[in-house]
């Protein structure tokens, strides 16, 4: 899950710079933030988050002109960084919200702009180089991280719970379930649901049930205007090369799952969530193997490992899972996604 902070433009001063434990903890932080990964590597899960309008990083720009020559290059990447991650389309660890900001000319503005910002995204954390500007403020709903300080803090340590030490589904709370899908989700216009058991058309009312449920809690907890659910799974068969009496009869049961996916999952959400744009996406089924059970969004992926039908039958006690960051399989999802759509879906 995600953990969201906002940067205070003064800890790219020379003052602080000045400090190795400031640039000790800064670098710790700049690799906390979320990327894509390639497997083996530590999960990156923290979001940096910066106003629409760029007086932010304006300010970040302004502060590393004034550094000196040693320290200027190493700040400039790092903004340069920031740029990158607000262009790509997914595994970004900086983020823009839209809401009308304040100029600021001094410090003492500045920290107005940074509570704001954090109150209105309920950010986790501030960082900066010193809590005294903060620390008066009656509106700050965040803890503050001295930059010098960052390895100790209660925030890294919480991203490093998120990244790694998740609990199994059905040993957490519902409250704290709640908590990491509006993390995972609430800067999401879209979400993205990977499944292949829906195919088959088994369980439909199982699957519904964990789809509505975090659905729901999206659309609630939602910082972004919300557009589109998309399922992805599989036929539930390969049709075999052969056009014979048996290729027919597997084609015939494709179309009929993919009604029952349609007229149980599809249908009901359309119903639910009138808003929402819900789509379904049924790949062909090639022989190989197809196992993503993952939600993704546009700043992550999430495995669940067996599946959306998160509760036990009848009942809305969670089933055992594991449920996990994943950013390691967002490569793997663009290709699943890429993959030829089922010929049978318009037939069903």
């Amino acid at each position: 899950m995600f953990v969201y902070s906002v940067l205070s433009p003064e800890v790219f001063s020379a003052e602080a710079y000045e400090s190795k434990h400031h640039q000790g903890g800064f670098r710790g932080y700049c690799r906390g933030l979320a990327r894509a990964q390639r497997p083996g590597e530590k999960a990156s899960n923290s979001v940096l988050v910066v106003d629409s309008e760029g007086t932010l990083i304006k300010e970040f720009q302004r502060q590393a002109e004034l550094l000196p020559i040693k320290f200027k290059q190493t700040a400039n990447e790092v903004i340069t960084g920031f740029a990158i991650s607000l262009r790509n389309k997914q595994g970004r660890g900086v983020i823009r919200i839209s809401k009308p900001m304040m100029e600021f000319n001094d410090a003492s503005a500045c920290a107005d702009l940074c509570r704001t910002i954090a109150k209105f995204v309920n950010a986790d954390a501030i960082m900066v180089t010193s809590e005294e500007e903060y620390r008066s403020a009656e509106d700050l709903t965040c803890s503050l991280v001295p930059m010098a300080d960052y390895h100790l803090s209660d925030y890294e340590e919480k991203r490093r719970s998120y990244a790694e030490n998740m609990p199994m589904l059905h040993e957490m709370d519902p409250g704290d379930f709640k908590d990491a899908i509006v993390r995972a989700t609430k800067f999401s216009g879209w979400l993205r649901f990977y499944d292949k058991q829906i195919g088959k058309g088994n369980n439909v009312g199982g699957f519904l049930s964990g789809l509505e449920h975090i659905i729901g809690v999206w659309t609630e907890a939602a910082q972004v205007p919300r557009n589109t659910v998309e399922i992805i799974t599989v036929e539930s068969e390969k049709i075999p090369d052969d056009e014979d009496a048996r290729a027919e009869d597997i084609k015939r049961g494709i179309r009929k799952n993919i009604k029952k996916v349609r007229d149980g999952i599809v249908a009901p959400l359309e119903e639910q969530f009138p808003g929402l744009e819900i789509k379904l996406s049924v790949k062909e089924n090639d022989g190989r193997s197809f196992h993503p059970r993952h939600l993704e969004t546009q700043l992550g992926a999430f495995l669940f490992e067996r599946g959306f039908d998160i509760f036990n039958p009848g009942t809305e006690e969670f089933r055992a899972t594991e449920f996990k960051l994943d950013m390691t399989s967002l490569g793997y999802l663009r290709q699943y996604r890429s993959a030829p759509e089922s010929s049978q879906i318009r037939h069903a």
